[in-house]
């Protein structure tokens, strides 16, 4: 990664600062009293590169925000990574964040709009997300009043050969001394002479030969009480399964027993209503032959009270033809009286 400028605004005591066309070689010195920013300045290139995304609430973050304004820290960085040129640009303290790449006709093209995002990636092409945890960053990102190096359990393995090789490594009459005593106990040990790359063999009857013989044959025991020890495990799973089983068969049981009592009490419902049903047919046929008799005998009286009218109807012209008849007797009764008051 090579720095080609950076812009940094609302940081800490800087209000804005621009660099642009940085050399791409060389040595780049930041100068001026104390308390101007150049520590400041520093930590906001790593925080914009590597240590913080925009949304990040680190109490190591937000003590750079400027006290007392209402400004969020705004950070741009342009630099070169994999052969490309990209601009990062936080606004800390919200999710706003753009990571551009310069195309070949000098515009700026997008490659990640949110802030999470243009965090991770611009991670990926620096190489870390961490400025003090990695390679040379270690050396290089140190700040104002540190003047040790890491821990030798914390420094990168890669970087202390890198140093070791370009450096080389300085013998002391210490070192002969513990070199001289290593060769000693390794004669003790191995027979022939030290060859880089070449397996020594062990001196038969030494305690290194004895203990690795005897470590051999813990490790083959060992070996063979895992697989014994794994028998006994996938056979407790199987059991764990099987009571598993067990129990489900057992719940399916009682679930197909209630399942069949309950289809038994169907059953016998079922039987009931069909006998149920069985004697309201039998009813219904009983009702419908004495519906027919009933009909049967309304039909004879209707023929009867109809027989009944008719004759009722048939007595008047009786009665007047009786009653003319009557007449005409007592006419006659009257009329043969008074013949013979005539005769007599």
């Amino acid at each position: 990664m090579i720095l080609e400028g950076f812009e940094v605004e609302n940081w800490a005591c800087i209000r804005k600062l621009v660099v642009a066309d940085l050399p791409r070689s060389g040595v780049i010195v930041l100068h001026g009293p104390n308390r101007t920013g150049k520590s400041s300045l520093v930590q906001a290139l790593r925080a914009c590169l590597m240590d913080f995304a925009s949304n990040s609430k680190h109490e190591e973050l937000t003590k750079y925000f400027p006290r007392g304004k209402a400004e969020k820290p705004s950070v741009t960085v342009t630099f070169s990574s994999r052969g490309t040129t990209y601009r990062i640009k936080k606004q800390f303290g919200t999710n706003r964040g753009v990571l551009e790449s310069r195309t070949a006709v000098g515009a700026w093209k997008v490659e990640a709009e949110s802030g999470t995002e243009a965090h991770r990636r611009v991670c990926e092409l620096v190489g870390s997300d961490d400025s003090s945890k990695k390679g040379l960053q270690q050396l290089l990102w140190l700040t104002q009043a540190e003047f040790r190096l890491p821990d030798p359990k914390k420094f990168d393995p890669g970087v202390q050969s890198q140093l070791r090789g370009i450096l080389g490594v300085l013998e002391t009459k210490l070192d002969l001394s513990f070199s001289d005593r290593v060769k000693k106990r390794w004669s003790e040990w191995h027979a022939g002479q030290r060859k880089v790359g070449r397996e020594q063999k062990l001196k038969e009857g030494c305690n290194l030969s004895r203990n690795l013989a005897e470590l051999d044959k813990a490790r083959i025991e060992l070996t063979e009480k895992e697989a014994k020890f794994q028998n006994v495990e996938l056979l407790l799973r199987q059991c764990g399964d099987l009571e598993v089983q067990q129990r489900d068969l057992e719940r399916q049981r009682i679930e197909r027993a209630e399942a069949l009592k309950r289809t038994q009490d169907e059953r016998e419902r079922c039987q009931a209503r069909i006998a149920a049903r069985k004697l309201a047919e039998e009813r219904h046929a009983s009702a419908g032959k004495e519906l027919l008799a009933a009909l049967d005998e309304r039909q004879r009286r209707a023929e009867t009270a109809q027989r009944a009218r008719d004759a009722e109807a048939a007595v008047e012209p009786a009665r007047r033809r009786f009653e003319v008849a009557e007449r005409s007797v007592q006419d006659g009764e009257e009329s043969q009286t008074q013949r013979k008051a005539e005769l007599a």
